[in-house]
């Protein structure tokens, strides 16, 4: 959802499109929360890898540089060997 007093939205809209590292920053987190609760035991740097190897690849094939390492596959990551993973 968008602010609509926000002094930068212009047309009063309720929903905006936004892109880049500051929203993605919370997805992540949050996927990252969500493996660490069903594998408590689990490093921070095994999370991260992970929610890396689990992304949905996208663009060139592995990682580069307009996706990164992919979309996000929140699924995936919390249950790596679920069907379709």
């Amino acid at each position: 959802t968008y602010n609509v007093n926000y002094p930068g939205n212009t047309t009063g809209a309720l929903y905006a499109r936004f892109s880049g590292t500051s929203l993605a920053a919370p997805h992540v987190a949050g996927v990252a929360a969500l493996v660490k609760a069903r594998r408590p035991n689990l490093t921070g740097q095994e999370i991260a890898a992970g929610i890396e190897n689990n992304a949905t690849d996208l663009g060139e094939v592995g990682h580069d540089d307009v996706y990164g390492n992919g979309l996000l596959n929140a699924r995936c990551a919390v249950a790596p060997n679920a069907n379709r993973c």
